[in-house]
Formats: structure tokens, sequence, C-alpha cells
């Protein structure tokens, strides 16, 4: 509570205490003064400003009128006021006059913090009427019985957010693949035409590579006649050498015969 509330409930409590004390007869007003005196008794009167300091206290009142605030602190010093110069008049047959200041005194007080109680007690379950209390309470139960898993709550919020920016991104990201998607089907071309012209050099070469070994055995077999000829050639030239040699040799042996 406010620091001003605080005082304002020790100012009614000490008034209360007052009134009380302020006399020890136990009958009503009415019946030791007469008619024009209330048909309450001492504690009944004292009971007034009491009961107003406990409704505030039970509501734990805090107030950020500042205006009214203002004014509620300069209430403790009224109330003293009231114990010093009109109690004493309450108990001596003076009360028809000095009774009603103190009420409209304590009304006034009052009508400063009504509203303020009023909001608070409107906020409070305990003083609702017992059918919408009953039906609030059923409600209150019923939500207590729903278990909220924070982390399970929070990793769905974050799936939400992540989906969320997935959706915001989604044209984007399409257009994207859009691009993505004919530079794939480019390159699939351009490895398509690769491909046929790959074929066909291999092709190339696979006829050359023929034709090289086809050659190939060729020149081999013009290489082994052109050593079978060699062989011959040289024989030949060896046996005519031979020959003339022999023959010369004939002719010399003859002449040294």
């Amino acid at each position: 509570m406010n620091k001003e509330i605080v005082d304002l409930c020790v100012a009614l409590e000490s008034l209360a205490g007052a009134v009380e004390k302020g006399w020890s007869d136990n009958r009503s007003l009415n019946e030791a003064f007469g008619w024009h005196h209330p048909a309450i008794d001492r504690t009944e009167l004292a009971y007034i400003p009491l009961s107003l300091s406990k409704r505030i206290r039970k509501a734990d009142l805090n107030i950020d009128d500042e205006d009214l605030l203002e004014i509620l602190e300069k209430v403790p010093a009224k109330l003293e006021r009231i114990k010093s110069s009109t109690l004493p008049y309450f108990y001596n047959g003076n009360g028809q006059q000095a009774i009603p200041a103190y009420i409209s005194t304590l009304e006034w007080i009052s009508s400063l913090i009504e509203p303020e109680l009023t909001w608070v007690i409107h906020n409070d379950p305990s003083v609702l009427p017992p059918a919408i209390s009953r039906k609030l309470k059923g409600l209150s139960e019923k939500i207590n019985e729903i278990e909220v898993d924070q982390d399970k709550l929070t990793k769905q919020i974050q799936i939400i957010n992540e989906a969320t920016e997935t959706a915001e991104s989604l044209p984007a990201d399409l257009q994207d693949l859009k691009e993505a998607r004919k530079k794939v089907e480019s390159i699939s071309y351009e490895a398509v035409t690769t491909a046929a012209k790959i074929s066909a050099t291999k092709e190339n070469v696979d006829n050359l590579l023929s034709a090289i070994k086809y050659n190939k055995e060729e020149s081999d077999k013009l290489v082994e006649n052109c050593e079978d000829s060699y062989r011959i050639t040289t024989s030949k030239g060896l046996a005519g050498a031979f020959d003339q040699r022999a023959s010369q040799l004939a002719k010399s042996m003859w002449v040294w015969v």
C-alpha cells in the first residue's frame, strides 16, 4: 500500500479506539441521551472508521492518482481534530450535533476511497456473486488442467516462425529454382551435345586404331619379306663372288703351272 494509505488506516484505527474508550456505558446513545441520538452504542459507533480501515487493508490498496494521494495525506490530521474537538461531545448530551459531524467526515473519506475499493473488489473473485464465483472457479479449474509444456511450446513457436520466414522467402526461392532449372537444362543440352561429339570422336579413333593395326601387320610382312630378300640377295652375291674368285684363282694357277 501507499504510505498515505497506511497512515490513513492507522488514523482510522486510532479514531475507532478513541471513540470506544471515550465512554464506559454499553447502552445505545438513543437509550442514554434520548431520541435525537443514534440507536447505536459506543462499539458500533467506533466500528464505522474501523470497518473502513479493514476494507482498505484487505484490498491492499495502491493508488496511482497523485491528486487523490495529496488529499488523503491530509486526512490523518483531520481525524486528529475530530478526536480532540468533536469526540468529547459524543457522550455528554451533545451527541446529536457532534456525531453527525463525525459520520459526515467518515462518509467523505469513504467517498474518496470507495471508487478505488470498488475497482479492487470487482477484480477479487471472493466477493463476486455466488453463481458467477462458481462459474469462475470451474473455468479456473479447467485452465489449471491444461498442462503447458513451455519447451515444447517454445519449439513450436520457433517452427512456426521459421515456416513463416520460409513462406515469405518462397517467391524468391521459386525464382531462383526456375533460373537454376534453366541453367541445368542448358548444361544438360551442352552435355548431350558434347557426349555426341565425344562418341563420334571415339568412333574415329577406333577406326584409326584399326587402320594402324592393319598397317602394322602389313609393315611387319613387308619387313619380313625384305629380310628374306636381303638374305637371298646376300647369299647370291657371296656365291657369285666366290665363283668369280675361284675362276680367277684357277686361271692364276694355270699360269703358274
